[in-house]
């Protein structure tokens, strides 16, 4: 497989809780479809999501520089770089990850792919239908109303 240097990864913004984060895809490049892998660039006062939790997907997080605030099950942990988390797949305990530090911080996210996923967020009452065949993700709230 051919070496993956920065400008050959997929870069992309995507709107987070507080702002943006700058995603890196290397999995994509890199040919792998297994497995999603991705470096992020979380800026100061942006989380990288609302608590959520995945039914069918493992995912684990290493931090590689900056500082970040772990959110889990309604425990803050503070994060330094080369900390991880790992958060596996069928856990019903919400998570996310904060920058409230005034510097930007890098992290290494990998998760698996799997077939299907259904992913909850707690403290709305929304879940996310991901079905890797199908192009867009399904919205449905706690009773399972598309939203």
């Amino acid at each position: 497989m051919p070496l993956i240097t920065p400008d050959a990864m997929l870069a992309e913004d995507e709107d987070a809780p507080g702002g943006s984060i700058r995603s890196q895809w290397i999995s994509g490049p890199g040919g792998l479809e297994q497995f999603g892998a991705l470096i992020q660039t979380i800026a100061p006062g942006v989380s990288t999501s609302n608590n959520h939790w995945h039914a069918h997907e493992d995912e684990m997080v290493l931090l590689l520089e900056g500082h970040l605030l772990l959110h889990e099950g309604g425990v803050v942990t503070p994060m330094q770089a080369g900390d991880a988390a790992t958060f596996p797949a069928g856990v019903e305990v919400g998570h996310h990850l904060e920058n409230a530090s005034d510097q930007p911080a890098r992290l290494l996210v990998v998760g698996t792919r799997a077939p299907t996923d259904i992913i909850t967020y707690p403290a709305d009452g929304r879940r996310c239908v991901r079905v890797r065949a199908l192009s867009d993700d399904l919205w449905i709230d706690a009773e399972g109303k598309p939203l």
